[in-house]
């Protein structure tokens, strides 16, 4: 470990930030006075490390700065081998803490937090704290400790300074690895069993056999294929045969006996039959034309509308229309009662509305003057704080500005709503002139049919029509005088229309109302707040004029909060006078929900039946039009018109009763004709169409085998029986086909004898096949072939399984054989190490060295006059023996302990490159000057390896002899440290000089 920068602050006697620079300097001197905080420099290097002190027993807390903000910070960048490291650590009296390890070469940090900081550094290192504060850094009163300590603890300090403490580490990951790669090469020999010991010999051999198994299979099934070709021709032959023999024994049977004398007597009874269907033939032809003039009456009727469905239909249409329209006076009637308790509940919720707004309109009133009193508290309390908050006072009047905003914003919704309201109130007058202009007309209808009622006074069923002369039906009832309730009805909507135009005149005055004073008023608000806003800004800036801020604050604020107070109460007052008004409103407005819902009840009941009632006059009028146009209501609704046209329509419904008989009539004649027609069929098909088809199924049975043997003997077949034949025709051909079959009979015989001897010579040419194969019938052949072909088969697997196998098993035995050796020397290394004579040995080896080392430099520090024996005792070459280190003086244990250390360093960085540097702190005093330059060259000439030496020390002579020399002063401020520049150092030496000249 080489230092490179180290950087500080808050630490010790270091309030200020301190960076010190090591790089390219290897042998330094750190001097200062006692108490300047030289050794505080070694304190940082141990906490940037370890987050430890110096020194045993001391607390991270002890290092922290009393003078400065409670917070220590160490950035420490050193060299360990050949890469970069830098430490962060910092802590803080308030509990804050940063730990944190940074490869500097590689730009990443490595760790964060104090132990897994701590844990990296030990192992870049190699040196955990008590190891680093014995080899590395000396502090005061602790440089003899490694010459002195027991043996025990020395050899373990040796083991790790010398890097004998990874020898462990070596035996077990020797071990380690032994145990994987013997666990590996078990496997590779336990899958080397499962492949063939000699794949190769085992591929040529198998490669043989198969080639004579292909040859004698080839042969085999030669032999087998021509038997099997012989044996198939005589097969075939002996099939031809049997297929002649069968086909003439098929012709034979299939010919049938007297077919030309039953063709004779179907041909007889077939024209009796005939005869007689024509006769029914006829009758049935006269009732189809009957049939269908009475079907053509009713399609008639159906077409006019007047047929059987729609006739029916508009009798129940008419039936249930006169027995519908009587109740509707009476929901009419109904309705008109329920519509006037609606709009005595409007009237009511009307008047309980206005006197809500009433009362809300004195609680904004009472709310205005409240917040008049406060925007007049505010600018007091505004000016009681001038000296202090005078910009918060322009805010909250800009506050109250931005609120007088919202105000009229709010009453501008206001007089909105009033309009839509007086809209609203526009649409129902205009609703209610259409009311009366509908009621008129109904009026006027009404007084119409009076003029009809008048006109039919006195007259009675069957007196003639005073209108249009016809004669009127029995069940004519003259019309009742209607006039009276069109009247009453347009009444109603007249007083409906005044109620309206009242109502909206009212809504547009309140509506203009509240635009012309309320707007008004909130204007004035909002141009108050507005001057309100100028004078709080003008206060602003005459806050920051020509004030005696010196003055006491009583004196400047005895008049502002006079008018506090007073402000204050005249607020409490308003809003005392605002918290009544609005209570009353609350109370007020409470109700209105009650009435608007019995209200909206009230209304939603007299919709719903208005609704209903309308439902059915449409329900009805949709009936009526439904009613097909023969028997349809000319006058809609009118009671006389729907009676007079359902006794038109029950007549017309008599009248296509009796139309309907008649021709159920006929039909059933028909269907007797029908059935006398069926009988005559089923005798066609009894006596004649079966016994022809028995005989069609006989001669087309024939007619096939003819047409196989024919196929058979390659001869010219006879002609199939046509589709369409008659029974006449089909006699001839059936006379036709049985001399045909004649021919083919004798043409079968002739053919099956040749069959017979083609097939004799077929078995002597497969018998021969077999004998030349030495086989003694088929069953031995197939014996023989499959035998060459298992042969052939067990060849090809061995053949394919050995060349499988063959670079798996190839492969293994390379793995085998290089693991082997490795695995050997594994064991043999972890058995060594774990001998504990070797490893005694090898740290007795390496302390020897390091005493032989140590002896030389001691040689030479000592003039001659002591070196170290085996044991760590000390040799006084004065008398020749060895003595105890605890009788050595203490100049003299500086000088062994000087030695040990410098040997100790040397031989470290030979063995691992640990230890790069050596820190002493004090301990030169005790020599005298010679002893003490002797100690120094030693020094220097350790610092020419490269390696970093720094003495840390009071003693002003020591600038002279080493490179560099770092200079820490105690100041008001706390310590500081700085490289000495060369006319400083000079300064230094010269300083020194002369005080020992004075001296």
């Amino acid at each position: 470990m080489k230092p490179l920068e180290l950087t500080f602050t808050g630490l010790r006697s270091y309030v200020e930030p301190q960076t010190v620079d090591f790089t390219g300097k290897t042998f330094i001197a750190i001097l200062g006075d006692t108490g300047s905080g030289k050794s505080t420099l070694l304190d940082a290097m141990c906490y940037g490390l370890y987050n430890r002190c110096s020194w045993y027993g001391g607390s991270v807390s002890d290092l922290i700065a009393h003078s400065g903000d409670g917070t220590l910070s160490v950035a420490f960048t050193f060299q360990a081998s050949t890469t970069v490291w830098r430490v962060e650590r910092s802590t803080s009296a308030r509990g804050a803490a940063l730990h944190r390890l940074t490869d500097v070469d590689a730009g990443t940090v490595v760790a964060t937090g104090a132990g897994a900081v701590t844990t990296q550094v030990r192992r870049i290192i190699g040196l955990d704290y008590d190891t680093f504060l014995r080899s590395v850094i000396l502090p005061q009163g602790r440089f003899q400790e490694l010459l002195r300590m027991r043996d025990r603890d020395r050899s373990t300090i040796l083991k790790s300074l010398l890097g004998l403490d990874q020898l462990s580490a070596v035996r077990e990951h020797a071990l380690t690895l032994h145990t994987r790669l013997a666990r590996r090469l078990g496997q590779y020999r336990e899958r080397r069993v499962e492949f063939m010991r000699d794949p190769v010999a085992t591929i040529r051999e198998a490669t043989e056999r198969q080639r004579a198994a292909q040859e004698r299979l080839g042969l085999l099934q030669a032999a087998q294929h021509a038997v099997a070709k012989a044996a198939e021709a005589a097969s075939a032959a002996r099939a031809r045969h049997a297929a002649l023999d069968k086909a003439r024994a098929r012709l034979v049977d299939a010919t049938p006996a007297d077919a030309a004398a039953k063709y004779q007597a179907l041909l007889a009874l077939a024209g009796d039959i005939a005869s007689r269907r024509e006769q029914v033939d006829r009758e049935r032809h006269a009732l189809d034309r009957q049939t269908q003039r009475l079907q053509a009456e009713l399609d008639q009727a159906d077409a006019e509308g007047t047929g059987v469905e729609k006739t029916a239909s508009a009798v129940s249409t008419l039936i249930h229309l006169a027995e519908q329209v009587p109740q509707l006076d009476t929901q009419a009637e109904r309705l008109e009662k329920e519509e006037r308790e609606v709009r005595v509940g409007k009237t009511v919720l009307d008047n309980r509305r206005n006197d809500v707004a009433n009362r809300k309109e004195k609680v904004a009133l009472a709310k205005r003057a409240a917040d008049e009193a406060t925007g007049r508290v505010t600018l007091a309390e505004a000016a009681h704080r001038v000296a202090a908050g005078a910009l918060a006072a322009f805010r909250q009047a800009t506050d109250a500005a931005q609120h007088a905003e919202e105000q009229l914003t709010a009453y501008r919704d206001e007089v909105a709503k009033l309009k839509a309201h007086a809209a609203d109130a526009s649409a129902e007058a205009r609703e209610a002139e259409r009311a009366v202009e509908a009621a008129e007309a109904e009026d006027a209808r009404a007084r119409r049919l009076n003029a009809t009622a008048i006109a039919a006074d006195g007259c009675g069923p069957g007196d003639a029509c005073p209108v249009c002369q016809r004669e009127l039906p029995e069940d004519f009832t003259a019309p009742s005088d209607a006039t009276k309730a069109g009247a009453t009805a347009l009444r109603a909507a007249q007083k409906a229309a005044r109620r309206a135009t009242t109502e909206e005149a009212a809504a547009t005055e309140r509506a203009k109302i509240a635009e012309n004073k309320t707007l008004a008023d909130a204007l004035n608000e909002v141009k108050a707040a507005a001057t309100n806003l100028d004078q709080v800004t003008a206060d602003v800036r005459a806050v920051f004029g020509d004030v005696d801020l010196d003055a006491p604050d009583e004196q400047l604020l005895h008049h502002h909060a006079a008018a506090v107070q007073s402000a204050a109460a005249d607020r409490e007052a308003a809003e005392a006078t605002h918290g009544e008004a609005h209570d009353d409103y609350t109370r007020a407005d409470s109700q209105v929900p009650v009435l608007e819902e019995e209200q909206a009840r009230r209304q939603a009941a007299h919709e719903e039946a208005q609704a209903d009632h309308e439902a059915t006059v449409v329900r009805l009028n949709r009936a009526a039009r439904g009613v097909p146009r023969a028997f349809r209501p000319a006058h809609g609704l009118l009671l006389a018109d729907i009676t007079h046209q359902r006794d038109r329509a029950q007549q017309r419904q008599d009248e296509l009763k009796q139309l309907c008989d008649r021709l159920n009539d006929v039909r059933s004649r028909v269907a007797e004709l029908h059935t006398a027609s069926g009988l005559l069929d089923t005798e066609v098909n009894t006596h004649v169409t079966r016994p022809a088809a028995d005989l069609r199924r006989q001669l087309d049975t024939l007619a096939d085998r003819v047409a196989d043997a024919g196929a058979l003997l390659d001869a010219t077949g006879h002609a199939l029986r046509p589709s369409e034949i008659s029974l006449a025709d089909e006699a001839a051909w059936a006379t036709s086909l049985i001399k045909h079959t004649v021919v083919l009979v004798a043409a079968c015989r002739e053919q099956a004898e040749a069959a017979r001897v083609a097939a004799d010579a077929a078995g002597q040419a497969a018998e021969q096949a077999r004998r030349d194969c030495q086989a003694d019938d088929d069953d031995h052949l197939e014996r023989l072939v499959r035998v060459a072909s298992t042969a052939e088969h067990n060849a090809g697997r061995d053949l394919r399984r050995a060349t499988a196998h063959q670079p798996l098993a190839a492969e293994l035995d390379r793995r085998i054989q290089a693991a082997e050796p490795t695995v050997t020397a594994l064991g043999d290394l972890a058995a060594l190490l774990t001998d504990g004579k070797f490893v005694a040995n090898a740290v007795r080896q390496r302390q020897l060295a390091l005493l032989g080392a140590a002896s030389k430099t001691l040689l030479t520090i000592s003039g001659g006059k002591f070196g170290f024996a085996e044991n760590f005792r000390i040799i006084d070459t004065g008398i020749g023996q060895a003595r105890d280190v605890k009788t050595l003086s203490g100049g003299e244990t500086f000088q062994a302990s000087l030695a040990l250390a410098l040997a100790v360093v040397e031989l470290a960085s030979r063995a691992s490159g640990r230890v790069d540097s050596l820190f002493l702190d004090e301990g030169f005093g005790s020599l005298d000057s010679g002893v003490l330059q002797d100690a120094l060259n030693a020094l220097a000439a350790h610092s020419t390896a490269g390696r970093l030496v720094t003495i840390i020390s009071h003693m002003r002579s020591i600038a002279e002899i080493t490179d560099h020399v770092l200079v820490v002063e105690r100041t008001f401020a706390g310590s500081r440290a700085h490289w000495a520049s060369p006319e400083e150092r000079e300064q230094i030496i010269n300083d020194d000089l002369n005080r020992g000249l004075l001296s």
